[in-house]
């Protein structure tokens, strides 16, 4: 009986140890969203996943593109690209910045859930030449949902310019994420404590 209580404490911490290092199957999507922030109308216009800057020399275009799939965690992913075109001699934020929302859906492991890392943009962009940046805010990392860890590979993102001289051409960043599940370090605990209980029944019943 002892024995066969002992064998079962192991396999018992065993399983619980192997089920922390599983990866999680997940489905995620991702969308953005600018904002203009303080900026005047009159010289920003933003519309859902595209935002339009002028600074009364020449202007740019930023269009944020979605991603998502399957993956298994923990793995790199894609959360998204930033498209920049540029008109003229592209434009200049100055101290002003342009706000960015991206929303992450998850559907498995579910319920379907929605959490959000927060953004701004600032530099400035023009066909050949790039100061601007997209800088994630730090305290809004990571997006957690259902228990799932989605963190952007990078704190500052820099914004490749558009390089066709026509302006028809458009820059394009990939913004790279990691995305985990956390280690249940309680279970780990519980393993662990459970694998030490059994070995201790198992060298009493060899005295």
């Amino acid at each position: 009986m002892t024995k066969k209580l002992t064998l079962g404490l192991i396999a018992l911490a065993v399983a619980f140890m192997g089920t922390a290092a599983m990866a999680d199957p997940v489905s995620y999507s991702t969308a953005g969203a600018f904002g203009c922030n303080t900026i005047p109308a009159a010289f920003c216009t933003a519309s859902g996943n595209t935002v339009t800057f002028n600074d009364g020399v020449g202007a740019f275009q930023l269009v944020f593109l979605g991603a998502g799939g399957n993956i298994n965690t923990p793995t790199n992913a894609s959360f998204g690209t930033v498209q920049v075109n540029a008109t003229n001699f592209g434009a200049s934020l100055g101290s002003a910045h342009i706000n960015f929302v991206l929303t992450i859906t998850q559907t498995v492991p579910g319920p379907t859930g929605q959490d959000t890392l927060t953004a701004f943009v600032t530099g400035s962009l023009s066909q050949t030449q790039s100061d601007g940046t997209l800088h994630f805010t730090l305290g809004d990392i990571p997006a957690i949902i259902n228990g799932i860890q989605y963190y952007p590979g990078a704190a500052d993102w820099a914004l490749v310019p558009s390089f066709d001289q026509t302006g028809t051409g458009a820059g394009q960043t990939t913004i790279q994420g990691v995305v985990v599940t956390p280690e249940p370090a309680s279970l780990a605990l519980l393993g662990s404590g459970m694998l030490m209980a059994g070995n201790l029944v198992r060298r009493k019943l060899k005295r």
